[in-house]
């Protein structure tokens, strides 16, 4: 049920400018989900949603890009797992592939994980590497240079 509502909420911020939470209460609503200010707030925490500036000068929820989930926060002790345990990182295709220290392999695929990135599709972990699966070339060029940058800054 939750990740249903997780992926309306997605939908009617992709296609409606919200900007309270009120406003995607009432929009959940009429969608079927019958859901509290409190709950609304929880997704919006766990989908790591934030407001924006829209065309006409009011806030709006957005989704979190990669650029953003990854360089616009403090660090964190992920951040340092991440610059402690990853030795290499590259791609193929629309395919990362994390070379980590020994027995990190699940750590760092936990950690990607959590960051809930909107263009990971999803990670398998061995002991020391750990695999993830973009959904283009594009997106994994992108998050594996992200990544590269994240642990050599922190």
């Amino acid at each position: 049920m939750k990740k249903q509502r997780h992926n309306v909420i997605l939908n009617l911020i992709d296609k409606y400018d919200i900007g309270t939470q009120e406003d995607l209460c009432a929009m959940l609503l009429e969608a079927g989900y019958d859901v509290t200010q409190a709950t609304v707030s929880r997704d919006i925490r766990e989908l790591k949603l934030i407001k924006v500036v829209a065309d006409n000068g009011s806030q709006k929820y957005v989704r979190t890009t990669n650029e953003m989930a990854i360089h616009n926060r403090k660090p964190d002790k992920n951040d340092l797992l991440m610059r402690e345990v990853v030795k290499s990182v590259d791609y193929a295709g629309n395919l990362i592939v994390i070379k980590a220290s020994a027995g990190m392999g699940s750590a760092v695929g936990a950690t990607i994980d959590d960051a809930i990135l909107p263009d990971v599709l999803g990670t398998v972990a061995g002991d020391d590497t750990l695999l993830c699966v973009m959904r283009s070339e594009e997106a994994a060029a992108e998050l594996t240079r992200q990544i590269k940058k994240m642990i050599l800054e922190y």
